[in-house]
This record gives structure tokens, sequence and C-alpha cells, in this order.
């Protein structure tokens, strides 16, 4: 296998490659969820506003708390291990009296995922408050949405070009010029548009995926009823289909387009066995969730949520050693 030739060349033990390979894919898959699901409550809670259908404002609340406790798992491990990177790095800033300006740097990118914790948290607790005021109440989750969706646009932008005008926006340091130069810079790649768009689709079927999980958790703590158990779950398992589907068109046209567009030089011959994995997963995702769609009894669908969850995961993965693996100068 290629994959088994690239890592003896480089002297990785294949254990070691696998763990590194599935610890970045579930903090990957964890992100992308977090970071997707206030979108994804608050286009549901929405449906409700239009539909006047109770089903949704239950469904909406259990996803926005999907969402919350995926946010502030997110959040912790990220932000304790930054902190713990940058404590060992530079110990004479952690000294007393601290090095308030100094540590400016480093504390300020905390900011954004602080303020999405916090409007995310509002909108979960004023949500029984708010509830004769739908739009104020779907004007919060949008506010939550969208710094959402900037913090994933911006992590996107500092892996993808790893610069100084880059690392500047993150740090809050950058002037507004900069700021524009990236995003048009963002709108006239393609390739950029397309891994993007691959995120935010990503994001949504794994946090679909997860509220299904979630769900299944709840029912006996939550008891809003058979009926309501039964749509939450078909409506879960619809989104996360939908939006595997899109994720896996978009991957491979983003696959396409960079083989096309990057030097032969600049790119690795990539195991077959991936590609199959790539493609393969995320299809068989969806037909555990079409079955789920399908049946009457969605929740005796148990094994089949969790093993659609653990297929989407590994599909991530796929496709991270994929785009890694063929383009490791990019």
């Amino acid at each position: 296998m290629l994959l088994l030739e690239n890592l003896q060349q480089f002297d990785i033990e294949l254990s070691d490659f696998l763990i590194t390979l599935a610890a970045t894919g579930m903090l990957t898959f964890l992100l992308l969820a977090a970071l997707c699901a206030p979108l994804l409550a608050v286009a549901t809670e929405s449906a409700y506003a239009f539909r006047k259908k109770a089903f949704y404002d239950k469904c909406a609340l259990q996803i926005s708390q999907t969402g919350f406790g995926l946010a502030l798992l997110s959040f912790l491990i990220v932000g304790g291990s930054a902190s713990l990177v940058v404590s060992r790095q530079h110990p004479e800033l952690f000294q007393m009296p601290l090095q308030w300006m100094a540590l400016k740097p480093y504390v300020l990118p905390y900011a954004p995922p602080l303020a999405a914790l916090l409007l995310l948290t509002l909108y979960l607790c004023t949500w029984n408050a708010l509830k004769k005021l739908r739009a104020p109440h779907i004007f919060l989750g949008l506010c939550a949405a969208v710094l959402c969706l900037a913090i994933l646009v911006a992590s996107y932008l500092a892996l993808s070009s790893i610069q100084e005008p880059v690392i500047s926006l993150i740090f809050w340091t950058a002037p507004l010029g900069v700021a524009q130069a990236l995003l048009l810079d963002l709108i006239e790649s393609p390739a950029l548009c397309l891994g993007l768009t691959y995120a935010v689709a990503f994001g949504l079927a794994a946090c679909g995926s997860l509220a299904q999980l979630w769900l299944i958790l709840r029912r006996n703590r939550a008891d809003y009823g058979r009926d309501y158990y039964v749509f939450a779950m078909h409506y879960c398992a619809r989104v996360s289909l939908i939006f595997t589907l899109a994720a896996s068109a978009l991957a491979g046209g983003l696959f396409w387009l960079m083989l096309n567009s990057v030097p032969p030089e600049l790119s690795q011959p990539q195991d077959p066995g991936i590609l199959l994995i790539s493609g393969g997963l995320p299809l068989s995702c969806c037909l555990l969730w079409l079955c789920m769609i399908k049946s009457d009894t969605p929740l005796r669908h148990k094994p089949g949520a969790f093993f659609a969850f653990l297929f989407l995961l590994i599909a991530l993965c796929a496709h991270l050693m994929l785009f890694f693996g063929t383009f490791p100068m990019i």
C-alpha cells in the first residue's frame, strides 16, 4: 500500500500515525459540528415560526443544546491545549506579576469563541422567556450563528495560508484593508471557496448526526412523546443525508480542481483504498439514514445512528488524508 510505503519513507510508526489521525479527525469533526450547530438551530426555529408546528420548536431546542455542549467541549479542548503550549514555550509570560501587554496577542484570540459561547448561552437560556417574542430570539441565535461562521472562516484562512496578514487578522491586530484583501482572495479562489463550502456542509451533516445521538440519550429524560421523537429523528437524519451528499460532491469537486491546477511535482499519488473509503463511507452513512427516514420507529435504529456517526468520522479522516497526502506542499 502507498500509505505504508510513505510511512516507512519518513520513518513513522503506523500506530502513531493512526492515533494522530484519529485525534485530528475527532477534533475537526467536533469543531465543525460546534460552529455549524447554531445555524441549524436557527433554521429549525425559523421553520417553526413560519409553519407553526411545535415539533420544530422542540427540535431546535435540542439541536441548540447539542451545539452548546459541543461548543463548550471544543473551547475547553482547544483553549486548554493552546494555553498549555503557550505556557511551556513562554513560561516567562506567566510569572507574577502577569505581563498583560505581552500576553495580549495570546489572549485576544479567545475573545470571539467566548463571545460565541455567551451568545449561545443567552440563546439557550432565553428559550422559554422569549417564547412569544420569536423575532428577537431568532435574531439572538442568528448573531451566534454568524459569529461562529466568522470564526470558521478565520480559522479556515489561517489553516489554508499561514501568513503574517492572516495571523494578524486572527489576533485582531490587522487593519480593515487586510481583512478585505483576504476576503477578496477567498472569493477569487475557487479552491478556497469550495473548501470553505465543504467545511460548512460537513459541519451541518456532523451536527445532524450528533443531534440524533443526543435525541437517543434524552429520550427518557425529556419525554416529548413518541410522535415528536419520530419527527426529530427523521428531521436530523434528512439534514445529515442532504449535507453529507453535498459535502461528498464538494470534496470530489475540490479534489478534481486541485489535481488539474496543482503542478505534478507538488502532488503525490494517493492510495486507492483511501479514495474508496472517502467515497464509500459517506454513501454508507446515507443508506443508514435513509433506512431511518423510511422507518416508522426510528428510535429502534440506535445502532444505525451510531455507525452512521462513526462512518462519517472515518470519512472525514479519509478526506484529510486524501488532501494532505496528495498535496503535502500546498
